[in-house]
């Protein structure tokens, strides 16, 4: 990636482990499109419900030439399960396919076909 991507955690004590986890994740969203410019990874737990277990919010911004993708993800209050790396995994799952949808309208665009009748 060209830029250090930001890593920012909100209401919560930086995780070591989720933070390696989280570059790994950029590095491969990087090898699948070298046009990143700026990453921006927002962590925060905004309650703490110690009956219920910790809700996560995370938010990926990703900024391309000529787009902005973002993607975020909330664990629900009733979730039996509430990992902070899963969440972090559910997320960038989510923007890794906008990314690979706007690689794919990215390369649609400069596709030319000169063969084709314009309709009257």
């Amino acid at each position: 990636m060209k830029i250090q991507p930001q890593i920012i955690f909100r209401d919560i004590d930086a995780i070591p482990e989720t933070r390696d986890k989280i570059l790994r994740h950029i590095s491969e969203l990087d090898r699948m499109c070298n046009s990143i410019t700026r990453c921006r990874v927002l962590i925060a737990m905004p309650h703490l419900h110690h009956r219920s277990g910790n809700r996560y919010q995370i938010r990926i911004d990703l900024k391309a030439p000529d787009r902005e993708i973002t993607a975020s993800h909330e664990t629900l209050e009733h979730a039996k399960v509430q990992d902070l790396d899963l969440a972090v995994r559910d997320t960038f799952d989510a923007v890794r396919r906008k990314l690979e949808y706007y690689i794919h309208r990215r390369r649609r665009q400069a596709k030319k076909h000169s063969g084709l009748r314009q309709l009257p």
